[in-house]
């Protein structure tokens, strides 16, 4: 039994204890009066021995309604305190928490110090959620008769309310009047377990489980203190207990699938997934933390059954189907993805999750265009820049790098201080050579965000062009300052050296660039060209041969340094005819 029904079951058959059910003597009282003549005939009274016999007959029946009305019946003509506990206990396991009240309050009213009546009330307004009522007759109870019920009733009430050290405190009240009970034990070690106490909580759990070996909670929260601690090996030995004697335990397979996923043991994980899927089958909120622990797991392909079977059971939920496009996509089936997306899009057109989801989905598909669309929506529900920026960079790829351009300019005095925007239009408007807007967007970005990286991209815009080289110096020596052994920006300071004619030191922090990424197309070009120009024909040769021979295999690197291709096959050219035309 699991420690929610056992507690639920103590708190309604017991919460006011054994009411001995008294037998009162059955004859009634019959007033006969005798008179000369023919007789009169006999008339029945009957008094609260009468109702309280049919109360228990009604309740042999099972005819409990009925029961209720003839105990209230026998209360009202008796004034017994304790007919008034037993018809409240009645009324409260129907529910009917009104009469219930009514019942206890009359009792009370007589005996206000009743204790069975004290705790039926408590009882009852934790059924409602009347939580400080419930504390304040609990601790009442326990000043007048303290009994193990009680402690166990007051300490579970705290500890629902996260009130964990205020548990612990009257536990140990009671563990001194009730040694070596295994009650009290189990909920200090569940206290302490709260607590994050693991060490004192296995303590008392292990002298709990001593104490009534039968007792399932003890072990299925043995399991989870020893999960915590890391030793897996005996949370899995006391879940197998449990799981032993009832293989169909649902909290114990569930524990027992954490431990197989922190041990990283997916075949044993799956067994039990399958068998937690086959007891509750219908278990929604089940299934869900199953395809919750499959996705954690990267069980992708596993995991979708599960969520068909979560879309059968609620087929009209968008999220269903959006956690199944996700397992589909992750999984590798694109086109599934995608049907699955635009199922719970059919009910929410516009989340914005599961649309930008379906945007990364066609782009894994090569679908551009339908992935630009959506970006381009998705700016226009959220306006969220980075959707923009994400369509115009799809654009780019499909080659309109001119639309792209023109549709971050349409939204340029509402994203003007936007460093991500700036950046992104400055490098379409550098790819197009709108070389003013370029440069002008780069400076608004340097006011903005002052980063290594722009202060390098800047300077190397004016490189390109031959342009400000004193200023382009300092700007690149800003951002060597932050990163000195940076190969781009290496780079960068020989191609501005480069560019005022000062081969021999452009030379010398090229040759630095190539040793830290060798294998890149624009710093070989980079390097040829400042080799041929220092003499050094030979060398200049090998790295332009190399630079040619990585565009030629990665063509982009074209698109992200326009005309290189070019530059490198006229430097070779040149190079050849100082040779003599020898190739």
């Amino acid at each position: 039994m699991t420690k929610k029904r056992f507690l639920a079951l103590l708190l309604v058959l017991s919460s006011c204890g054994t009411f001995q059910k008294e037998k009162p003597k059955l004859t009634p009282k019959v007033t006969v009066k005798k008179k000369k003549g023919k007789p009169e005939p006999v008339r029945f009274k009957p008094d609260y021995t009468y109702y309280y016999m049919l109360y228990l007959n009604y309740l042999t029946k099972g005819e409990n309604e009925k029961a209720l009305r003839a105990i209230e019946k026998a209360y009202n003509l008796s004034g017994n305190t304790k007919l008034a506990v037993e018809g409240a206990r009645l009324a409260a396991s129907l529910r009917k928490f009104k009469e219930a009240e009514e019942l206890i309050s009359r009792a009370l009213e007589k005996d206000p110090n009743n204790v069975e009546a004290l705790k039926l009330k408590a009882g009852i307004c934790v059924a409602e959620r009347k939580f400080r009522c419930a504390e304040e007759l609990y601790r009442k109870v326990l000043k007048l008769k303290p009994d193990r019920d009680t402690y166990v009733f007051l300490a579970n009430l705290l500890i629902n309310q996260k009130r964990s050290d205020k548990a612990v405190k009257f536990l140990k009240e009671g563990e001194k009047r009730f040694k070596n009970d295994y009650l009290i034990d189990y909920f200090l070690g569940e206290a302490f377990y709260l607590k994050g106490n693991y060490r004192e909580a296995k303590r008392y759990l292990e002298k709990s489980v001593s104490e009534n070996p039968e007792f399932e909670s003890a072990y299925l929260l043995l399991g989870k203190v020893y999960q915590k601690l890391k030793q897996y090996g005996k949370a899995e030995a006391f879940l197998k207990k449990v799981l032993k004697e009832n293989p169909d335990n649902i909290y114990a397979l569930r524990e027992l699938l954490l431990i197989y996923i922190a041990e990283n043991k997916p075949k044993e994980a799956l067994d039990v997934i399958n068998r937690l899927v086959s007891l509750e089958p219908y278990n929604l909120k089940l299934l869900s933390w199953v395809a919750a622990n499959l996705f954690q797991m990267k069980e992708y392909k596993q995991v979708i059954p599960i969520i068909e079977r979560i879309t059968k059971l609620n087929p009209d939920n968008p999220n269903v189907y959006f956690m199944l496009g996700l397992a589909y996509e992750l999984s590798g089936n694109l086109k599934k993805a995608v049907e699955a997306y635009k199922k719970a899009l059919s009910y929410y057109p516009q989340n914005p999750t599961v649309m930008e989801r379906l945007a990364l989905t066609y782009y894994k598909l090569k679908e551009y265009g339908k992935a630009e669309e959506l970006y381009e929506k998705l700016w226009g529900i959220t306006n969220n820049p980075d959707y923009l920026i994400k369509a115009a960079l799809l654009l780019d790829k499909m080659g309109e790098t001119d639309e792209a351009y023109k549709l971050l300019s349409f939204w340029k005095d509402q994203l003007k201080e936007n460093p991500d925007y700036l950046f992104y239009l400055a490098y379409f408007a550098d790819k197009l050579g709108k070389d003013s807007v370029a440069e002008e967007s780069l400076k608004e970005l340097l006011k903005i965000r002052p980063t290594p990286d722009i202060y390098n991209y800047l300077a190397y815009f004016y490189a390109l062009r031959g342009k400000n080289l004193n200023e382009a110096l300092k700007l690149i020596d800003r951002a060597l300052s932050s990163n000195p052994k940076s190969p781009a920006y290496l780079d960068t300071k020989g191609w501005i050296l480069f560019k005022m004619k000062k081969f021999n030191e452009a030379c010398k922090f090229l040759k630095k660039a190539i040793e830290s990424k060798p294998d890149d197309a624009v710093i070989n070009y980079h390097y040829g060209e400042c080799l041929f120009k220092a003499g050094e024909l030979q060398k200049a040769e090998k790295h332009l041969k190399k630079a040619l021979k990585i565009v030629n295999e990665n063509p982009e690197v074209e698109s992200e340094e326009p005309g290189i291709r070019e530059k490198i096959e006229g430097a070779l050219q040149l190079l050849n005819r100082e040779k003599g035309g020898v190739r």
